[in-house]
């Protein structure tokens, strides 16, 4: 296939040749990292270059054993409930005094994840409101010229990297503490290794979410049948109608969506 921005990609999308694919130590990513000219329509901040999904083992596999040692399942679950308080706050806010309307992306899908994620790697609450402003330079699209971006992601960085070394100093129950003190043998995560993955989890975690709040909340608008499946068993049905909505927003992102039937069925 051939991308609009100019080059040309193959494209996988059967199981085993996408297994194939990830697991053929032939297929690699250096190239990418190291600047080769990749098909897509801006350039790629050089720190994303040197994360995880961009790196071969050895490695990718160093790195990821000792994020592991940090990001673990249990430290993820004790957000939950946090996280579905807060979720509960912003709806409040937007239904207030018996709203009808609600801007839903400045009022729930950006500021949901991005304080979840200053939650996980333990940003102070003094410093929440310019992590927020920051972290939206990372994507943004339209609304800040070049030097606000620039200036934005540079403070960002910096700020990450003051919040790491402060940590080192005086660590807290906070996932940056936690890969600060990741420790396999005589290895352990430097500074920027650590910067590079927060930065990650910003851009991945916030972005991604955002969108996928967005785009889920778009397709059950168009498709009431599927909505009014899913509200007459909300507690029943929520789980699997969220896998669902994830596998079809996925497919509809980057193209425009028009009202047709698109979303399985929430119930077999």
């Amino acid at each position: 296939m051939t991308f609009a921005v100019g080059g040309d990609a193959w494209l996988v999308h059967r199981h085993d040749a996408c297994r194939e694919l990830l697991e053929n130590r032939a297929f690699v990513r250096k190239p990418f990292a190291d600047g080769r000219p990749v098909p897509y329509g801006f350039e790629f901040p050089e720190f994303l270059t040197k994360t995880l999904q961009f790196m071969d083992p050895p490695d990718h596999t160093r790195l990821r054993r000792l994020v592991a040692k940090a990001f673990t399942v249990r430290r993820v679950e004790r957000l939950r409930d946090s996280t579905r308080a807060l979720a509960d706050e912003l709806i409040d806010k937007m239904t207030a005094d018996g709203a009808r309307t609600a801007n839903l992306v400045d009022a729930y899908m950006l500021p949901l994840p991005i304080r979840v994620i200053g939650d996980l790697l333990g940003v102070p609450e003094e410093g929440r409101d310019n992590f927020v402003e920051w972290s939206h330079a990372l994507l943004a699209t339209s609304g800040l010229d070049e030097t606000t971006v620039i200036e934005h992601s540079t403070a960002l960085f910096v700020y990450l990297s003051e919040l790491i070394a402060a940590r080192r100093a005086e660590p807290k129950d906070d996932l940056l503490s936690a890969l600060a003190a990741a420790k396999e043998a005589d290895e352990q995560l430097t500074d920027g290794e650590i910067v590079e993955i927060a930065m990650l989890l910003v851009v991945g975690g916030f972005d991604n979410t955002a969108n996928f709040i967005g785009m889920g909340t778009l397709a059950l608008l168009l498709n009431p049948e599927q909505r009014g499946v899913l509200t007459a068993d909300i507690d029943g049905r929520i789980g699997t109608a969220v896998d669902e909505i994830l596998r079809h927003s996925a497919m509809e992102v980057g193209r425009e969506i028009t009202a047709r039937p698109g979303l399985v069925p929430f119930v077999a």
